[in-house]
C-alpha cells in the first residue's frame, strides 16, 4: 500500500493487514479446506494444482496429499 493512501485510509489499512493475516493464519493451520474453499473458486484447476500453487510439495506426513481423498 502506498504511503499516502495509509496516511488518509487508517482504518481501512488495518483492516486489510488484519484480514490478510487471518487469511494467512488460516492456509498455515487449515491447508485441506483452503484447498478445498480454493477448489470451489477454481473448478478448472485440480486440487494438486492448487495446492502446489500455495505450499509446494506435500510433507511427508501427509502423503497422499489431502486433495487426493476428494477427487
Amino acid at each position: 500500500m502506498r504511503g499516502d493512501f495509509i496516511d488518509k485510509n487508517r482504518a481501512v489499512a488495518v483492516a486489510w493487514l488484519k484480514a490478510n493475516i487471518e487469511a494467512l493464519y488460516y492456509l498455515r493451520d487449515k491447508p485441506k479446506e483452503a484447498i478445498e474453499a480454493l477448489k470451489a473458486e477454481l473448478p478448472d484447476y485440480t486440487r494438486e494444482e492448487l495446492w502446489h500453487s500455495i505450499y509446494g510439495n506435500p510433507p511427508e506426513k501427509l502423503k497422499p496429499a489431502p486433495w487426493r481423498s476428494r477427487r
